[in-house]
Parts: structure tokens; C-alpha cells; sequence
């Protein structure tokens, strides 16, 4: 494998991680997070074949895919409703942020934006009423996406590896988005 690939590869994976929760196996469990209730830990469902559901962290209600998992939290802190992951595997999904504001929303996508340029094209569009902004790129020959939103006054951006932003999956997930308040 070729240096540029293995780097690549590594800048996906952290770009994933960066946005994934801690947690194990014996962490999963979704009790009170589908309530709205406060989690106390990092939260992980194993993938699965049922049908598709949907579920609620924090304010955010979403559709977990059939075969996907939910991850909740953030690598810095298992109880953060504002980050949150619909993994397919440990190294692809949509890794949703809640950001403070939108300057630190758009620093953090154009510092990606100028990193990532394997293949990258802008993409938009609107999935469940909600439009979606960003680019998409080649990592390791495999589509990867950097979007950003805003609803009602919150600012949201979604690393994902492994879909492209016309995949169904991206129009299941992030079309399912719903934010609720405070």
C-alpha cells in the first residue's frame, strides 16, 4: 500500500474517531437516551438486521438504518447529546457535532476542506427538508463526506466515510435528522 493511501486511510479514521463516541460492548445500552432522559455513559447498539428505527439523543431524533448501529457521545465526553454516530462499522457512517457557533462550524470544515482534496467535489442538496452544504472526496477509493447545516439556530456538521452523498444511506440518515429543543 502506498504511503499517500495509508495516510489517507489514517486522516478518515481520525476524522471518524474525532467525531465517535468511547464506549465498549458492555457499555451498550440505550436506556434513557430514547426519552430525551440525560445519558451517564457512552452509549453503543451492535449493527443488526432489523428494520430500520428511529431513535433519540439528546434533542436530536434519527433513523438508524437496518444493519447500522448508534454511537452517543464524543471522545472527550460519553455523556456530550450534542455528538453522536450511525456506523455501519467502526470505520464507516455519519458522525454528527453540534457546534457553538458558526465560525467554529466553518473553521473546522474549511480546515477539512483544504486537508481532504483526493477527488473532492462540492455537493448539495436538501434531504428531509433539510439542505445540506459540503464536499465530498476520495479516501482510499472510498467516497467520504464533510456537510454542515443549520436548524433552527443550531449548527451541525457530519463527517462521514464510506457514502456518498447521494447514497441511499445518506438520504436515510441525514434526511431523518429532527432537533428538538433544549
Amino acid at each position: 500500500m502506498s504511503k499517500k493511501r495509508v495516510i489517507t486511510l489514517i486522516l478518515a479514521a481520525s476524522m471518524c474517531f474525532g467525531l465517535s463516541a468511547c464506549g465498549s460492548k458492555e457499555d451498550a445500552t440505550l436506556s434513557g437516551v430514547s426519552g430525551g432522559g440525560t445519558p451517564q455513559t457512552a452509549y453503543k447498539q451492535e449493527a443488526t438486521t432489523e428494520a430500520a428505527r428511529d431513535l433519540t439523543w439528546g434533542r436530536y431524533t434519527f433513523t438508524i438504518p437496518a444493519g447500522f448501529y448508534f454511537k452517543g457521545g464524543s471522545v472527550m465526553d460519553g455523556n456530550d447529546t450534542g455528538a453522536f454516530s450511525v456506523k455501519k462499522t467502526e470505520l464507516t457512517g455519519f458522525s454528527f457535532s453540534t457546534e457553538h457557533d458558526e465560525e467554529t462550524m466553518m473553521n473546522a470544515y474549511n480546515g477539512n476542506k483544504a486537508a481532504y482534496t483526493s477527488g473532492q467535489k462540492e455537493v448539495s442538496g436538501e434531504y428531509g427538508g433539510i439542505k445540506w452544504t459540503g464536499f465530498q472526496y476520495d479516501s482510499s477509493g472510498t467516497p467520504a463526506l464533510e456537510l454542515y447545516t443549520t436548524i433552527d439556530g443550531v449548527y451541525i456538521r457530519v463527517v462521514s466515510a464510506g457514502f456518498a452523498f447521494d447514497s441511499e444511506e445518506a438520504k436515510e440518515v441525514l434526511g431523518s435528522l429532527r432537533v428538538g429543543s433544549k
